[in-house]
């Protein structure tokens, strides 16, 4: 899920770290530096949208998939939901 930083509000410190993302963009991932768990990250195409790590979240079940991407690099023991739309990796923008 995208979500526009503006209508975010963070307690505590974050890190953050920056690579070279498969589209060629600059991708910059952000995270606690206490415990280093994933927070949120957004790309340099898209600065103000933020994707929010599920895991971050006080109930992460208000929100379910709706698309697996970068399949051709899940384990195989990873049993995805075979009636979602799958991409091998990211999907080109619509």
């Amino acid at each position: 899920e995208i979500f526009q930083i503006s209508s975010m509000l963070w307690c505590g410190d974050v890190k953050s770290y920056s690579s070279q993302a498969d589209s060629g963009n600059t991708i910059t991932r952000c995270f606690c530096p206490e415990c280093g768990s994933s927070l949120y990250g957004y790309t340099e195409n898209n600065p103000d949208g933020i994707g929010i790590m599920a895991g971050t979240l006080h109930d992460p079940n208000v929100f379910t998939p709706n698309v697996i991407v970068y399949d051709s690099r899940a384990p195989k023991w990873d049993v995805m939901n075979n009636d979602l739309p799958r991409f091998p990796e990211m999907p080109p923008k619509e």
